[in-house]
């Protein structure tokens, strides 16, 4: 019944989900010193919210500080959890695991580039993450040793998508590729033709991709082309997301906040907030 927001006046503020009012108390959060690019993981009652001056905070539901970790450069990404660790990554280029109940760290692995996107994390342990140095990497969840690397033609920004069908990303060029999550092979790959630098949505019968360019691109599961419907003015930045029969993408640039379209392509219709007086 609540959301956690963090925002680029260094608080990170809990709502009503309800009305979007305020929850007072010990909130805002206001400890950190600087802004909050990445959302928040909350694991039961306990939110980990990563900011850009390089710390994770550990909260407990009412604001009070349970515990921080600090890396040497920001953090730009929401951490994921098995439940007990916490993975995430760093502007210093390292992957952290960190145990979420004490905050000591477990392991850490450099990743020889900086790293913005949030790891993918499979049933069997395995994390996925790539980089700026160009690679797609594997990495045992419990002892941090790498179990495959997949060469990139370019920089990796966002992280990976996961399904019982492959594993999913793009890089800085707009060249798109699904690769086998057990071997690190390459299944097949796309030229979308504009930077990614989001997670792809991935359903049951297709990949969605959003393209910096303005484009929302559709492909079938074995990356043949499925759809194209482009923004005219606007950027993609976020990841598409799936509501029901809908792919709902958030544009930057434009009127609407908000654009659903059907999982055929067409338009439904889209969302523009009306002026304040």
């Amino acid at each position: 019944d609540t959301l956690i927001v963090g925002d680029y006046s260094k608080n990170l503020r809990l709502l009503n989900s309800d009305n979007g009012e305020q929850i007072s108390g010990n909130w805002p959060f206001s400890q950190a010193t600087n802004l909050y690019v990445a959302s928040s993981l909350a694991v039961g009652s306990d939110i980990f919210a990563p900011n850009s001056d390089g710390i994770l905070y550990a909260l407990e539901a009412s604001g009070a500080p349970k515990w921080s970790f600090e890396t040497d450069q920001g953090l730009w990404s929401k951490p994921v959890t098995d439940g007990e660790t916490a993975y995430f990554t760093s502007l210093d280029h390292n992957l952290y695991a960190v145990n979420l109940d004490s905050g000591e760290q477990d392991w850490e692995l450099d990743l020889g580039g900086a790293s913005v996107g949030s790891p993918a994390l499979s049933p069997d342990g395995l994390l996925f993450i790539g980089s700026f140095n160009k690679e797609m990497l594997a990495i045992d969840s419990q002892t941090g040793q790498i179990k495959w690397k997949f060469p990139a033609e370019h920089a990796i920004w966002a992280g990976p998508t996961l399904d019982e069908d492959g594993l999913y990303f793009g890089d800085m060029e707009g060249k798109f590729y699904s690769v086998n999550p057990e071997t690190g092979v390459l299944e097949w790959s796309y030229e979308a033709g504009s930077p990614i630098v989001s997670a792809p949505l991935v359903t049951e019968d297709a990949v969605y991709i959003s393209l910096e360019g303005g484009s929302l691109v559709a492909l079938n599961k074995d990356g043949t082309p499925k759809w194209t419907q482009t923004i005219e003015g606007a950027n993609l930045y976020s990841s598409p997301a799936e509501a029901g029969d809908l792919i709902l993408v958030a544009p930057l640039g434009i009127d609407a906040l908000l654009i659903a379209y059907s999982e055929e392509g067409a338009q439904r219709w889209s969302f523009i907030p009306p002026e304040r007086e």
